[in-house]
């Protein structure tokens, strides 16, 4: 069917193809954020760290004194119920926020509702085994305050530095992608390399395998890594705590 929005888009689309940083999917559905590039190089890393943390430091105090929806769950279950019978492996993942979003949960009032979350969500998984004998379910927790997790922000100002792993708090880059896919799927890979050249060894750490069994050892290592992250990154937590209540002080 023609039409001058048709025409348009059509135009757009062969224009793109020579922008290296036009919005895009690939065939494997990935987003890179090439849109973020522009951003990053222009207003700084700073900016979009900070501007995203304004935004959810908002929406999570209006969220605070809610509760979990069950909706997801019902979801979840049919998913488990249509794979079961084919006897492969279903990889779930807890995304791994920065972790200024996990040092937000805390001065927002969100992190039992997140604890609570993780306990249904194993919950869940275990009603779905009992259910499917021979359903295979593997939960990953990549949450924390882990080397990756904690990957220092540029300076407000500072427009050359460039982090390795995240855009901003809510989207990490590929190559941190690379490494959650490497740890799910038992990919023999070389350890990541920090900023300063050294190697990391936190890959085995990284993406928590979790169940009923081992959900307080989960917290334990949550808890070891956020005094590693305050020791060596002191002023995300200063900060996030600054904003939180400025935006307070705004409602």
């Amino acid at each position: 069917m023609f039409s001058l929005a048709s025409v348009a888009d059509a135009i757009r689309t062969i224009l793109i193809q020579r922008d290296v940083e036009a919005p895009t999917m690939t065939a494997k559905g990935f987003n890179p954020l090439n849109q973020y590039k522009p951003i990053a190089r222009s207003a700084g890393y700073n900016k979009l760290f900070q501007q995203r943390a304004q935004e959810n430091a908002e929406v999570y105090l209006r969220k605070a004194n809610g509760s979990i929806s069950l909706n997801d769950f019902d979801s979840l279950r049919v998913i488990f119920d249509i794979t079961a019978p084919s006897n492969g492996t279903i990889n779930l993942i807890i995304y791994p926020y920065h972790s200024q979003i996990l040092a937000l949960f805390e001065e927002t009032g969100l992190w039992p509702i997140f604890a609570e979350w993780k306990r249904l969500l194993i919950n869940e998984i275990s009603v779905a085994r009992k259910r499917h004998s021979h359903i295979n379910i593997k939960l990953y927790d990549f949450s924390g305050y882990s080397r990756y997790n904690c990957e220092r922000i540029p300076s407000l100002g500072d427009r050359e530095s460039a982090t390795n792993w995240y855009w901003e708090a809510g989207h990490f880059k590929k190559a941190l992608g690379d490494i959650v896919l490497a740890r799910i799927l038992n990919i023999s890979t070389p350890l990541a390399l920090t900023a300063d050249g050294s190697m990391d060894g936190f890959l085995s750490q990284f993406g928590f395998e979790l169940d009923e069994s081992n959900l307080n050892d989960n917290e334990e290592r949550i808890r070891q890594e956020r005094s590693l992250c305050m020791r060596d990154y002191p002023e995300l937590f200063t900060e996030t705590r600054a904003l939180v209540a400025a935006v307070r002080s705004k409602n």
